[in-house]
């Protein structure tokens, strides 16, 4: 196991871990493998480095996502994480 720290630079963190923390919970549903500990600018990540990799990637999307929209509901986010927002369709198309 190891331990990563990630900084969300940029990024309100009202938008992104939503009202009453509902988006921040939702995310950590996608990784039970993780343990997710957030305050602010900052997420501690704690686990196998192949689950840490997969969420810096998949927090990268969230990330890109909200500094396009600077807003993001739990819907946005379960699409994100699945790959049906119309941003990533487009990336998806060019591979």
């Amino acid at each position: 196991m190891i331990e990563k720290l990630v900084y969300l630079e940029g990024i309100d963190p009202l938008a992104f871990y939503g009202s009453g923390n509902r988006n921040f919970e939702k995310l950590k549903t996608f990784f039970p493998k993780l343990r997710i500990v957030a305050r602010d600018y900052e997420m501690k990540v704690i686990g196998e480095p192949q689950e840490i990799s997969r969420f810096e990637d998949d927090l990268d999307r969230i990330l890109d996502f909200l500094q396009m929209r600077n807003q993001m509901t739990e819907d946005d986010l379960e699409r994100i994480m699945l790959y049906e927002d119309d941003i990533h369709k487009e990336t998806r198309n060019q591979d």
